[in-house]
């Protein structure tokens, strides 16, 4: 058997043996993980191979799903600190009703799987992190500004959201459209949740910069309006503040792009955007 090193993901042949798995295929490497279909027990799943990185964003992932449990959250069928044993959905990414001009539609099932999500209302799980912590990077980066950076004022309204929250739960942390697959069987269904516990209206902020493979179907004030109209009415927050999030989670999101090393100006160009409707 393969041993497991803390440094780095563990080889696959050890899932393949602790859960008994066979026939994985390579589906996808990202920064965070690598994903490979499997069969078990003559059924399909997904193994996610968590890398350092991702057992830092996402290791909280396993235990919010189990708090999730439900018709909208995708299965767990096993997990340990290093990985996730999930149902494989037969589905695509909700994007796709973005791409094809159903933009409306996506996302009153954002608002559908969040309804969901939220209704959760038990023991908050060990390790599950407050948006104070979440908005680390900003507010770190803030202080080292210049007074007119937009890193500055997205720091102070982040600031003052945390200060006032209500209506404050187990959270997704990373709701967009891709982050949202069909099942045939169970409809529209949430994956790869990172696990924060605060105000609900910060799970939908996220929505607001994705599909970002079409940055000039998102890229607009009307989508931005469009949007916060629907949240605001279907999720019965506060629309400001619905604003306010998606602003403060630009600039964060930016910050984090800078400390990955990579070009924040997506992220700039839409949080300005959301600033001049604040």
């Amino acid at each position: 058997m393969t041993r497991i090193h803390d440094n780095q993901p563990p080889d696959i042949s050890y899932y393949c043996d602790k859960w008994t798995l066979s026939f994985p295929i390579r589906l996808a490497q990202t920064p965070t993980s690598a994903l490979f279909r499997v069969t078990r027990l003559d059924q399909q799943a997904i193994l996610k191979v968590l890398t350092p990185k991702g057992r830092t964003l996402e290791g909280n992932g396993s235990s919010a799903l189990k708090c999730f449990q439900g018709p909208r959250a995708v299965k767990l069928l096993d997990s340990d600190d290093g990985a996730m044993l999930l149902e494989h959905l037969d589905g695509g990414e909700l994007s796709h009703l973005v791409k094809q001009g159903s933009d409306a539609q996506a996302a009153h099932i954002i608002c559908d799987v969040l309804d969901a999500l939220h209704s959760y209302a038990g023991e908050t799980p060990a390790g599950i992190q407050g948006l104070h912590h979440e908005f680390q990077s900003l507010f770190t980066r803030a202080r080292g500004e210049k007074p007119d950076s937009i890193f500055r004022r997205a720091a102070k309204v982040a600031e003052t959201l945390i200060a006032t929250e209500s209506n404050r739960r187990l959270l997704h942390g990373d709701i967009h459209h891709g982050n949202i697959l069909k099942s045939s069987s169970r409809g529209w269904v949430a994956i790869d949740p990172q696990g924060l516990f605060g105000e609900r209206t910060y799970d939908v902020a996220n929505s607001f910069f994705n599909p970002d493979e079409v940055p000039h179907m998102v890229g607009t004030r009307e989508r931005i309006d469009l949007l916060a109209t629907i949240f605001s009415e279907r999720l019965q927050v506060d629309r400001l503040r619905i604003l306010q999030f998606a602003y403060a989670h630009g600039s964060l999101s930016a910050s984090w792009h800078i400390d990955d090393g990579e070009s924040p100006q997506w992220r700039l160009h839409m949080t300005s955007l959301i600033e001049k409707l604040l």
